[in-house]
């Protein structure tokens, strides 16, 4: 699995589109092994922020998915660097 990190040559979208794209191949539907996959691919800072989240606050591979862009997505616009 390619791992992301925060100083990679992937962009965190670029990143997700990967991974959906493998999980797709690959033909894994169940949602759990999904998130699980997923937290694989993550390494250091992205791996530690992910680790840091409040229990139960991931209830399935969506919302994994927009927390992880939300969180680590280059962000376009001068107010939402300040977040």
């Amino acid at each position: 699995i390619k791992q992301f990190g925060a100083d990679g040559d992937l962009t965190a979208q670029q990143h997700a589109d990967w991974f959906q794209y493998f999980t797709d191949l690959e033909e894994v539907d169940e949602d759990d092994a999904k998130m699980r996959l997923f937290y694989q691919s993550l390494k250091g800072v992205v791996n530690k922020w992910l680790r840091a989240l409040t229990p139960g606050s991931i209830v399935n591979s969506k919302v994994f998915e927009q927390k992880f862009l939300d969180r680590w997505e280059e962000k376009k616009n001068y107010v939402q660097m300040l977040t």
